[in-house]
Parts: C-alpha cells; structure tokens; sequence
C-alpha cells in the first residue's frame, strides 16, 4: 500500500483507537488542495481492501466520476465503507453526513489539508 502514504496508517488507526470497528470513513477535502490524487489513493486503497466507496462532489461531478472514473456516487440508502467528497457536511440540505449513516453506526471523519492554507 505504498502508493497511499500514510491514509492507511490512519484507517487503521481509526479502526483500532479501542472503539470497535469503524463502519464509515468520511473522507473530505477542501476544494484545489490535491483531491484528484488522494481520491485516487483511497480509490486504490479501498479496492486493495475490499471496502466499498462512494463520493460525493455534486450531481455532475459524481455522473462525470461515475462514467469516466467508474467510481459509485454517495447512495443514502446503501452508504459505502468509504465516502469521499467536498463538504460533506453541507451537501444534503446542511445535514452532516453522519446524519444520514443508518442509526447507529460508527464513523470517523478524515480531513485533508494542504500547506499552505
């Protein structure tokens, strides 16, 4: 998993912080901060782990991922592992996204910075 850097590290962390199992990472990034290369990274991580992936950058970015980068848009009624995206606290109808994971699961949010900010 080399060409991830240090994203696995923190999933596992996340998932071994003593908290049990971690159903969803929210992944989210500031728009022009190197998105294109950290989705591409969790994409090969996810896949190299098995664990299903979502995103979410909006109805015509996701339709543009979805046919030219084969990756799944953010279904509310079948979240994935993995869901990456701009904002995602502000993409349905301001409702944070934990708010629409099925009731009682487990998730942990994963922002990317860049320097500088």
């Amino acid at each position: 998993m080399r060409h991830v850097g240090m994203l696995p590290l923190i999933m596992l962390a996340a998932a071994s912080s003593g908290e049990g199992r971690v159903d969803h990472y929210l992944i989210l990034h500031i728009g022009k901060t190197g998105g294109t290369s950290l989705r591409n990274a969790v994409a090969a991580f996810a896949k190299e782990a098995k664990l299903s992936m979502q995103v979410e950058y909006g109805r015509e970015a996701n339709e543009m991922l979805a046919r030219y980068g084969g990756l799944t848009p953010f279904d509310p009624a079948h979240p994935a592992r993995v869901i990456m995206g701009h904002g995602l606290h502000l993409t349905f109808s301001n409702r944070s996204f934990h708010e629409l994971l099925p009731r009682g699961a487990t998730y942990r949010y994963i922002t990317m910075f860049r320097e500088p900010l």
